[in-house]
């Protein structure tokens, strides 16, 4: 079985029995990955995975996670800077190749759908049992609010370990013992003697040392950057125009795209006129598809004009009648019929909510768009035997293994680059802007094709916050405190939303976490709670929205 396919059918049971697992499991060097892994032009060194320094003293920091607003560009450099003790100026960053060394382990923690404070046999158990299935996934996403703590300990492991290796480094330079140098603001210096090396003279030498076993750590009284502001990295190019979205994205002799797609999720393209649209002035080339029709031209207006002047039919299929109030009519059904899993069960809330005063409530969160600020977009240029991509995202290993099985090419025939993302927050960790884009750029190869959503399409075809139904049933005891309360839910299961449109194949099942975040494990002593959950697969795609579970359960 290939590696890719291991790691996405044990993605099925990561979603299905959830993942814990933290960096203490690992060994110290593998925290720091291969040098090798991270590209370095003439004059610089890689000292591992995370960094490399520069004859002039800059340290380039890679960041394997998605800059979306959230200021990740900087923080994780103030992990490195930290324990390298540099300068804030002359701190770089630059997106992460892809590697399993990147892989965010944490942001698999608050998957296991149990208490995370319960520290009993069966939780314990159950994540002990699923540690190896979280290093074998290794999957580099953006999500869950978890970068930092992901980052936390390799990128200050990464920060540390070259500290150590130029003090190494220079005290073999200078013929002293290292215990005699100390390294700060970039330079490591000999008290005793005056002399003093920069970091950037001393990388090369020092990239070629063995990274230490253990690491020493700054105390937080030491800290120089940690809990301190500092100006971020990413808002000057940003200010001026010069930081790269993937909207972006320029090559010579591109072509551009726009599309419609069926308004109803499950249409089908029914009839239009090719002839017309081909004769439209600046069109390159009409590529239609079972639920959509793309204009390829030479701008984006050329495109977009021409679909706006067609005439497209489209057959809604079998979710033509479909409304808010025929899901949340479903969602009734469901509590009703008592189709729920219970994710938590103290006590016995049912006898208690028998007698003495009820409060009942219920509440219908409404689908959610993400609409993010910058539209849906993804360059691609495709042939025969490789292909290129450049499009914000939030997954890069896994978009490239999608793009790769979708194109049947080895996934290092595909080069997939991350740009700044103009806002994700779960929607770019999804395949389908991508898979859309691959399917124009195949229809004509060789060709790089800039496909671009309009803001109507974007909001039209997003992977939504899904509606919920919650229902509530309380009462007090004799301190006035919440003696009982039922919270039931109904809704569908994002996570495996998304895996089932990822992977159509993979079997999924079992209880997803996202479901009751925010609703089950409450830190309020109640002596008798239920909090159960109705699973209602949709029509309507649903994905990640910020917070996820948290948004309509909180």
């Amino acid at each position: 079985m290939s590696r890719s396919r291991r790691r996405f059918l044990l993605a099925g049971v990561a979603v299905g029995g959830g993942l814990w697992v933290g960096h203490g499991l690992f060994k110290p060097r593998e925290l720091l990955g291969s040098r090798t892994v991270l590209p370095s032009a003439d004059g610089e060194s890689a000292l591992n995975a995370w960094l490399r320094i520069s004859l002039d003293g800059r340290v380039t920091v890679a960041v394997p996670r998605a800059e979306m607003g959230q200021g990740i560009y900087t923080a994780l450099p103030m992990l490195v800077a930290e324990e390298l003790d540099v300068p804030w100026t002359s701190i770089a960053v630059e997106q992460a190749p892809i590697a399993s060394v990147y892989g965010n382990i944490v942001a698999l923690i608050t998957a296991l759908p149990m208490d995370e404070r319960d520290e009993g046999w069966l939780a314990s158990a159950g994540r002990f049992g699923l540690v190896r299935v979280a290093r074998a996934l290794d999957m580099q996403m953006t999500g869950g609010s978890s970068s930092v703590r992901d980052a936390w300990l390799p990128m200050r492991a990464a920060g540390a370990a070259a500290r150590d290796m130029l003090i190494r480094a220079a005290a073999a330079r200078l013929e002293v013992p290292g215990a005699d140098l100390e390294a700060s603001d970039g330079v490591v210096k000999h008290g005793a003697s005056g002399r003093s090396l920069s970091y950037g003279a001393l990388a090369a030498e020092a990239a070629l040392l063995e990274p230490p076993t253990t690491f020493v750590f700054k105390q937080p009284g030491q800290s120089r950057y940690l809990g301190k502001p500092v100006a971020r990295l990413d808002i000057p190019d940003k200010c001026t125009g010069a930081a790269t979205f993937g909207i972006d994205v320029h090559r010579e002799d591109m072509l551009h795209a726009s599309l419609r797609i069926a308004p109803v999720f499950g249409g089908r393209l029914a009839k239009f006129d090719r002839a017309a649209l081909e004769a439209a002035p600046g069109v390159h080339a009409v590529v239609a598809s079972e639920d959509a029709l793309a204009v390829v031209a030479r701008s984006w207006w050329h495109a977009e004009q021409a679909l706006k002047n067609a005439r497209i039919d489209f057959d809604d299929g079998p979710h033509g009648l479909a409304s808010s109030a025929s899901i949340f009519a479903d969602y009734e059904r469901a509590l009703g019929a008592g189709s729920t899993f219970a994710y938590e069960n103290l006590g016995d809330t049912e006898s208690e909510l028998e007698h003495g005063d009820v409060i009942t409530a219920e509440y219908r969160a409404p689908l959610l768009a993400h609409a993010c600020m910058e539209p849906m977009n993804c360059t691609a240029r495709v042939s025969a035997t490789e292909a290129e991509i450049w499009c914000g995202n939030q997954a890069p290993d896994l978009l490239r293994l999608i793009a790769a099985d979708t194109l049947g090419l080895e996934q290092e025939k595909v080069l997939l680059h991350t740009p700044l993302l103009g806002g994700g927050f779960g929607r770019r960790i999804e395949p389908e802007f991508m898979l859309r884009a691959l399917a124009v750029a195949r229809a004509v190869p060789g060709k790089t094709v800039k496909l671009v959503y309009s803001r109507e399409q974007d909001l039209q075809h997003d992977s939504y916050r899904p509606p919920v139904l919650s229902r509530f049933r309380a009462r007090l005891g004799q301190d006035g405190n919440i003696h009982a309360w039922h919270n039931q839910l109904a809704s569908p299961s994002v996570s495996q939303a998304l895996l089932g449109r990822a992977f159509p194949k993979l079997p999924l099942a079992g209880p997803d976490r996202t479901n009751v975040e925010g609703a089950a494990w409450l830190a309020y002593r109640m002596p008798h709670r239920r909090v159960e959950h109705a699973a209602c697969p949709l029509a309507v795609p649903v994905g990640f929205w910020r917070s996820v579970g948290h948004s309509h359960n909180a």
